[in-house]
Protein backbone atom coordinates (compact mmCIF):
# COMPACT_ATOMS: atom_id res chain seq x y z
CA UNK A 1 0.00 0.00 0.00
CA UNK A 2 2.76 2.47 -1.16
CA UNK A 3 1.22 4.80 -3.16
CA UNK A 4 -0.18 2.42 -5.84
CA UNK A 5 -3.48 2.17 -6.89
CA UNK A 6 -6.31 1.98 -3.92
CA UNK A 7 -7.42 -0.90 -5.17
CA UNK A 8 -4.04 -2.31 -4.15
CA UNK A 9 -5.85 -2.01 -0.55
CA UNK A 10 -8.07 -4.86 -1.59
CA UNK A 11 -5.13 -7.01 -3.47
CA UNK A 12 -2.28 -6.57 -1.92
CA UNK A 13 -1.14 -10.40 -2.46
CA UNK A 14 -3.91 -11.29 -4.90
CA UNK A 15 -6.91 -10.52 -6.74
CA UNK A 16 -9.63 -9.41 -4.84
CA UNK A 17 -12.83 -11.24 -6.41
CA UNK A 18 -10.95 -14.62 -5.91
CA UNK A 19 -10.53 -14.19 -2.36
CA UNK A 20 -14.46 -13.40 -1.98
CA UNK A 21 -14.94 -16.69 -3.71
CA UNK A 22 -15.28 -19.60 -1.65
CA UNK A 23 -12.90 -22.71 -2.43
CA UNK A 24 -11.75 -20.04 -5.02
CA UNK A 25 -7.54 -20.16 -5.91
CA UNK A 26 -6.32 -17.30 -6.13
CA UNK A 27 -5.26 -15.50 -9.19
CA UNK A 28 -2.22 -13.78 -7.87
CA UNK A 29 -2.75 -11.01 -9.82
CA UNK A 30 -2.59 -7.15 -8.64
CA UNK A 31 -5.73 -4.99 -9.34
CA UNK A 32 -5.22 -2.26 -11.67
CA UNK A 33 -6.75 -0.59 -14.13
CA UNK A 34 -6.98 -3.68 -16.67
CA UNK A 35 -7.55 -7.01 -14.62
CA UNK A 36 -6.95 -10.30 -17.08
CA UNK A 37 -7.76 -12.70 -14.65
CA UNK A 38 -10.90 -14.31 -16.26
CA UNK A 39 -12.66 -14.84 -12.45
CA UNK A 40 -12.65 -11.11 -11.94
CA UNK A 41 -15.78 -9.26 -11.86
CA UNK A 42 -16.44 -5.66 -10.52
CA UNK A 43 -18.64 -6.22 -6.63
CA UNK A 44 -19.67 -2.76 -7.06
CA UNK A 45 -19.62 0.41 -8.79
CA UNK A 46 -16.99 1.72 -6.14
CA UNK A 47 -14.87 -1.47 -7.37
CA UNK A 48 -15.71 -0.55 -11.06
CA UNK A 49 -14.75 2.97 -10.40
CA UNK A 50 -11.37 2.01 -8.95
CA UNK A 51 -10.54 0.22 -12.13
CA UNK A 52 -11.50 2.81 -14.16
CA UNK A 53 -9.07 5.68 -12.37
CA UNK A 54 -6.06 6.59 -11.88
CA UNK A 55 -6.53 7.30 -7.85
CA UNK A 56 -3.56 7.02 -6.13
CA UNK A 57 -3.19 7.78 -2.51
CA UNK A 58 -0.05 8.90 -0.42
CA UNK A 59 2.11 6.39 1.52
CA UNK A 60 0.96 5.82 4.96
CA UNK A 61 2.81 4.91 7.81
CA UNK A 62 1.68 1.42 9.40
CA UNK A 63 2.38 -0.85 12.71
CA UNK A 64 4.10 -3.99 12.08
CA UNK A 65 3.45 -6.21 15.17
CA UNK A 66 5.36 -9.87 15.58
CA UNK A 67 3.46 -12.05 17.68
CA UNK A 68 4.51 -15.20 19.46
CA UNK A 69 5.16 -13.85 22.86
CA UNK A 70 3.74 -13.85 25.68
CA UNK A 71 3.26 -9.69 27.00
CA UNK A 72 4.95 -9.47 30.42
CA UNK A 73 5.56 -5.60 31.88
CA UNK A 74 4.18 -2.98 33.68
CA UNK A 75 2.24 -0.10 32.16
CA UNK A 76 1.40 3.14 33.49
CA UNK A 77 -2.39 4.19 32.05
CA UNK A 78 -2.73 7.81 31.42
CA UNK A 79 -5.72 9.47 32.72
CA UNK A 80 -8.74 10.01 29.90
CA UNK A 81 -9.07 13.51 28.75
CA UNK A 82 -12.84 13.68 28.45
CA UNK A 83 -12.59 12.91 32.31
CA UNK A 84 -10.51 15.67 33.20
CA UNK A 85 -12.01 18.40 31.13
CA UNK A 86 -15.06 18.30 33.85
CA UNK A 87 -13.54 17.78 36.65
CA UNK A 88 -11.45 20.89 36.02
CA UNK A 89 -14.43 22.50 35.35
CA UNK A 90 -15.97 21.08 38.72
CA UNK A 91 -13.02 22.82 40.56
CA UNK A 92 -15.17 26.36 40.13
CA UNK A 93 -17.51 24.89 42.50
CA UNK A 94 -15.44 24.34 45.50
CA UNK A 95 -14.28 26.68 47.96
CA UNK A 96 -11.14 25.42 48.35
CA UNK A 97 -8.25 24.14 46.98
CA UNK A 98 -8.42 21.23 44.91
CA UNK A 99 -5.71 18.53 43.76
CA UNK A 100 -5.94 16.55 40.96
CA UNK A 101 -3.57 13.62 40.23
CA UNK A 102 -3.17 11.32 36.58
CA UNK A 103 -4.12 14.47 34.51
CA UNK A 104 -2.96 14.04 30.89
CA UNK A 105 -0.79 16.66 29.03
CA UNK A 106 -2.45 17.06 26.81
CA UNK A 107 -3.44 20.48 24.80
CA UNK A 108 -6.84 20.58 25.76
CA UNK A 109 -6.11 20.56 29.36
CA UNK A 110 -3.43 23.25 29.14
CA UNK A 111 -6.20 25.13 27.33
CA UNK A 112 -8.18 24.59 30.27
CA UNK A 113 -5.65 25.14 33.00
CA UNK A 114 -5.60 28.77 30.82
CA UNK A 115 -8.91 29.54 31.19
CA UNK A 116 -9.36 28.79 34.78
CA UNK A 117 -6.72 31.46 35.26
CA UNK A 118 -7.97 34.02 32.86
CA UNK A 119 -11.03 33.78 35.22
CA UNK A 120 -9.02 33.65 38.66
CA UNK A 121 -8.25 30.70 39.38
CA UNK A 122 -4.86 30.15 41.69
CA UNK A 123 -2.85 26.93 39.88
CA UNK A 124 -0.33 24.70 40.34
CA UNK A 125 0.66 21.97 38.26
CA UNK A 126 3.82 19.85 38.13
CA UNK A 127 3.99 16.17 36.35
CA UNK A 128 0.48 14.94 36.00
CA UNK A 129 -0.32 16.68 39.31
CA UNK A 130 -2.68 19.91 39.13
CA UNK A 131 -4.25 21.84 41.70
CA UNK A 132 -6.68 24.39 41.54
CA UNK A 133 -8.12 27.16 44.13
CA UNK A 134 -10.96 29.25 42.30
CA UNK A 135 -12.06 30.88 45.96
CA UNK A 136 -11.59 34.47 44.11
CA UNK A 137 -11.94 34.67 40.76
CA UNK A 138 -11.51 38.07 39.06
CA UNK A 139 -13.57 37.00 35.99
CA UNK A 140 -16.60 35.20 34.59
CA UNK A 141 -16.37 35.47 30.71
CA UNK A 142 -14.78 32.52 28.63
CA UNK A 143 -13.35 34.76 25.58
CA UNK A 144 -14.27 32.84 22.04
CA UNK A 145 -10.32 33.27 21.44
CA UNK A 146 -10.05 30.30 24.14
CA UNK A 147 -13.49 28.75 23.38
CA UNK A 148 -12.69 28.27 19.62
CA UNK A 149 -9.47 26.11 20.26
CA UNK A 150 -11.43 23.41 22.76
CA UNK A 151 -15.18 23.61 22.85
CA UNK A 152 -15.57 21.94 25.54
CA UNK A 153 -14.87 25.57 27.29
CA UNK A 154 -18.19 25.71 27.64
CA UNK A 155 -17.95 23.20 30.32
CA UNK A 156 -17.27 26.26 32.80
CA UNK A 157 -21.03 27.89 32.02
CA UNK A 158 -23.08 25.46 34.84
CA UNK A 159 -20.15 25.92 37.41
CA UNK A 160 -20.09 29.72 36.96
CA UNK A 161 -23.81 30.25 37.46
CA UNK A 162 -24.39 27.79 40.22
CA UNK A 163 -21.46 29.27 42.18
CA UNK A 164 -20.97 33.07 41.15
CA UNK A 165 -24.49 33.75 39.65
CA UNK A 166 -22.98 34.95 36.82
CA UNK A 167 -21.46 33.40 33.49
CA UNK A 168 -20.62 34.82 29.93
CA UNK A 169 -19.42 32.04 27.66
CA UNK A 170 -18.49 32.37 24.67
CA UNK A 171 -20.61 30.46 21.63
CA UNK A 172 -18.57 27.02 20.45
CA UNK A 173 -18.90 28.29 16.75
CA UNK A 174 -18.88 31.78 17.37
CA UNK A 175 -21.63 33.82 16.49
CA UNK A 176 -23.37 30.18 14.69
CA UNK A 177 -25.29 28.84 17.52
CA UNK A 178 -26.15 25.84 15.60
CA UNK A 179 -22.67 24.55 15.17
CA UNK A 180 -23.29 22.51 18.25
CA UNK A 181 -26.77 21.82 20.27
CA UNK A 182 -25.68 24.52 23.23
CA UNK A 183 -29.60 24.87 23.69
CA UNK A 184 -29.63 21.50 25.69
CA UNK A 185 -27.61 23.81 28.06
CA UNK A 186 -29.21 27.03 27.67
CA UNK A 187 -32.64 25.45 28.16
CA UNK A 188 -31.63 23.11 30.97
CA UNK A 189 -30.12 26.23 32.84
CA UNK A 190 -33.53 28.58 32.26
CA UNK A 191 -35.83 25.70 33.54
CA UNK A 192 -33.69 25.83 36.76
CA UNK A 193 -34.28 29.37 37.19
CA UNK A 194 -31.56 31.40 34.89
CA UNK A 195 -31.96 34.36 32.91
CA UNK A 196 -29.98 33.69 29.59
CA UNK A 197 -29.76 36.03 26.76
CA UNK A 198 -27.44 34.85 23.81
CA UNK A 199 -25.50 38.48 22.43
CA UNK A 200 -22.68 39.01 20.30
CA UNK A 201 -21.72 35.75 20.15
CA UNK A 202 -21.53 35.36 23.74
CA UNK A 203 -24.20 33.28 26.04
CA UNK A 204 -25.11 35.53 29.39
CA UNK A 205 -26.49 34.05 31.96
CA UNK A 206 -27.25 35.34 35.46
CA UNK A 207 -28.99 33.65 38.23
CA UNK A 208 -29.56 34.96 42.20
CA UNK A 209 -29.84 30.91 42.51
CA UNK A 210 -30.33 27.93 40.71
CA UNK A 211 -33.39 25.55 41.75
CA UNK A 212 -33.65 21.83 41.07
CA UNK A 213 -35.99 20.92 38.33
CA UNK A 214 -36.81 18.22 35.74
CA UNK A 215 -35.42 18.52 33.01
CA UNK A 216 -35.52 16.30 29.80
CA UNK A 217 -32.62 15.86 27.15
CA UNK A 218 -34.13 16.06 23.67
CA UNK A 219 -31.33 14.10 22.53
CA UNK A 220 -27.80 13.02 24.20
CA UNK A 221 -25.44 15.47 24.85
CA UNK A 222 -22.34 14.58 27.27
CA UNK A 223 -20.77 18.22 27.82
CA UNK A 224 -25.00 19.12 27.98
CA UNK A 225 -25.32 16.79 30.81
CA UNK A 226 -21.75 17.46 32.84
CA UNK A 227 -22.84 21.06 32.65
CA UNK A 228 -26.35 20.67 33.66
CA UNK A 229 -25.05 17.99 36.49
CA UNK A 230 -22.49 20.84 37.81
CA UNK A 231 -25.11 23.45 37.97
CA UNK A 232 -27.57 21.17 39.85
CA UNK A 233 -24.52 20.37 42.47
CA UNK A 234 -25.32 23.73 44.19
CA UNK A 235 -29.03 24.34 42.90
CA UNK A 236 -31.64 24.37 45.76
CA UNK A 237 -33.77 21.14 45.59
CA UNK A 238 -33.39 18.07 43.75
CA UNK A 239 -32.51 17.94 40.08
CA UNK A 240 -33.36 14.83 37.98
CA UNK A 241 -31.89 14.77 34.43
CA UNK A 242 -33.75 12.48 31.86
Amino acid sequence: MEGGVIGDLAALASCRTCLFEPGAPECGKPLAHEHSCTRWRPASLFDQALVNSAIRVDPMDKLCIAGGRALDGVLSASGAKNAALPILAATLLASGPVRLTNVPALRDISTTLELLGQLGARLWREGDVVQSEPAELASFAAPYELVKTMRASILVLGPLLARYGRADVSLPGGCAIGARPVNLHIEGLRAMGAEISVEGGYIRARAQRLRGARLVMEMVSVTGTENLMMAAALAEGETLIE
